[in-house]
């Protein structure tokens, strides 16, 4: 539709210059109306065409075969293949590779070569075609042509610029946002289980390199389940939901907190691995996740059993890690 208005606004200006630099004949300003209103119906039916079917590629058939016919019934008119309005059918096949496709560009580059051929063969058989345009207008006629044809142009260029780059930059953005949901737990935003291991897997390597180490902790929420029951899943969502903030709250920057799934947490402590150090760690934690919630107008006294493992001391690889730290958890639980 943008296409359409704006060649409707270009047409406006190509008359008024015609009109307003031209030393028109009646029949020269004849002409030019008729090529305007040829135009404007041919832009006001495939804006219907768009409006009432949604057929955007065939609406745009239509204005640009409109376009054509506009274009060779005025060069008919103003000296046949010496025409300046030759000039302005170049528009064509790069307004239909742009607004269309590729193939559409070719196609109406064969049709423009095709359709000129004519007005090629009579001016060689010396046929001279009528011409309604003064002598003394062509060499102006014919810059107007030029000023007017790289002006449409450069604004539909600069037009679908600005379009491609809105749809890169919503391409980036959705791919962002799928990359962020395929990564992350969608009721806590933290990340998810899958996320979690590419970063353990990542701080494995790292260490691995530089001969360091980290810890991973491990949290299950106790009698999450009995809460959940007797108040509801949303109810259990909100602790499920507060709990997370208070991990990312008492988390540092360059740690990965994590929903593993249910009510199994974990965090992924860089650079960490002096169990005295880790020890006050979990106290800590236990002291913070064990202050009272209000969940919908209900106290809930939250607690959660929290257990740990370190690289390489309890494993080499994810799954032992996870394994091992699942294992202590469960050992504090019990």
């Amino acid at each position: 539709m943008s296409i359409l208005l704006s060649t409707l606004f270009y047409l406006l200006v190509v008359i008024s210059l015609n009109y307003s630099f031209l030393n028109l004949q009646p029949a020269g300003s004849r002409l030019v109306l008729q090529f305007g209103v040829w135009m404007t119906l041919g832009i006001v039916a495939s804006l219907a065409i768009i409006r009432k079917t949604g057929q955007r590629n065939l609406a745009l058939q239509l204005f640009l075969s409109s376009m054509l016919l506009g274009f060779m019934y005025v060069t008919l008119h103003t000296g046949g293949i010496n025409s300046p309005a030759i000039v302005c059918t170049l528009i064509l096949p790069p307004l239909a590779t742009l607004s269309i496709s590729v193939w559409a560009g070719v196609a109406w580059s064969v049709l423009l070569a095709t359709m000129t051929i004519p007005y090629v063969l009579a001016d060689r058989a010396g046929l001279l075609p009528q011409n309604v345009m003064n002598a003394d207008n062509r060499q102006l006629a014919i810059y107007l042509s030029l000023i007017t044809s790289n002006l449409f142009l450069t604004v539909i260029a600069i037009y679908y610029e600005l379009l491609s780059k809105r749809l890169r930059n919503q391409v980036e953005k959705e791919h962002d946002m799928y990359l962020h949901l395929a990564n992350h737990d969608s009721l806590t935003e933290l990340a998810n289980r899958r996320h979690f291991i590419t970063a353990i897997e990542a701080a494995i390597a790292e260490a691995k390199s530089q001969n360091g180490a980290f810890c991973i902790l491990y949290f299950d929420l106790n009698y999450f389940k009995s809460a959940n029951d007797q108040h509801g899943h949303h109810f259990g969502d909100q602790i499920l939901s507060q709990f997370s903030q208070r991990l990312q709250e008492h988390t540092r920057q360059y740690d990965l907190v994590a929903r593993l799934g249910g009510d199994e947490f974990s965090i992924l402590l860089k650079e960490m691995n002096d169990e005295k150090v880790i020890a006050k760690k979990l106290t800590d934690f236990s002291h913070i996740l064990a202050q009272a919630m209000d969940i919908d107008g209900i106290s809930y006294q939250p607690s959660a059993s929290i257990g740990y493992a370190i690289y390489p001391k309890h494993g080499h690889d994810y799954e032992s890690l996870l394994k091992a730290a699942d294992q202590s958890m469960y050992r504090v639980k019990r």
